[in-house]
């Protein structure tokens, strides 16, 4: 890495420090890969405007160089920390990171996309006809996601946006239990990091599922409470 780049942004660490006393709470956070490389900071738990101040740019280029963070391709990295000074004087990192990315090595292909010919039906007249009646439809299409990479997270969205309503949230995870746990037991394998993408629509006989994608990755890097050194004097 540049030297002049970790001298310039030595100099910014001080002037920091001196205009606060002591250098203030600085975190960063990332979630990088897909074509970008968002990084965020925040000074005492204020966040950052870059047009404001230049050298949060530069720091965010030198954060994207030290770990190796995607900016393209199907490989991500989400994670994030808080910058510090040493007893030493070093200006080091306290951070957590997980990378990951297509499953290229698997004995399998890693993108496992299929448009039913027969839509699969996942029975529950109840949940969706109380729905359905609220909302005063027969039939209403819906798209989901179930994620299971460093942590689960899932989603479902019932109709169009007209149709979008607070009190459908119950309704809703009722229903993304029912498909969660449809493809939990058809799937020969552990779901462990894979994305499910899938949709079809709801009317009064059930849930009729249509299309789904299996996307499988492969981890990286999981590091939790590391700490590194960015620049400064060594320990």
């Amino acid at each position: 890495m540049d030297k002049e780049l970790e001298n310039a942004l030595q100099v910014f660490f001080d002037r920091l420090e001196k205009e606060s006393g002591s250098l203030p709470p600085i975190e960063v956070r990332w979630n990088a890969g897909g074509d970008e490389t968002p990084i965020w900071f925040t000074v005492n738990g204020k966040p950052v405007d870059y047009s404001a101040n230049s050298m949060f740019r530069d720091l965010a280029g030198y954060l994207i160089f030290q770990f190796d963070l995607p900016n393209a391709g199907e490989y991500y990295n989400e994670g994030g920390g808080s910058i510090y000074r040493d007893d030493t004087g070093a200006i080091r990192m306290r951070y957590h990171e997980f990378a990951y990315g297509y499953d290229e090595d698997g004995d399998e292909d890693n993108f496992d996309q299929e448009i039913l010919k027969e839509p699969l039906l996942i029975p529950d007249t109840e949940t969706v006809g109380k729905l359905l009646n609220r909302l005063q439809k027969n039939e209403l299409p819906f798209y989901g996601h179930l994620a299971y990479l460093k942590r689960k997270d899932r989603s479902l969205l019932i109709g169009y946006s007209s149709d979008a309503e607070d009190d459908n949230e119950a309704e809703t995870e009722t229903l993304l239990d029912l498909i969660e746990e449809h493809f939990r037991s058809s799937s020969t394998e552990e779901l462990v990091h894979r994305e499910i993408h899938f949709g079809g629509k709801i009317n009064h006989t059930g849930i009729l599922l249509d299309e789904r994608s299996i996307i499988k990755y492969a981890v990286d890097k999981d590091h939790q409470d590391q700490d590194m050194l960015l620049f400064g004097k060594k320990p």
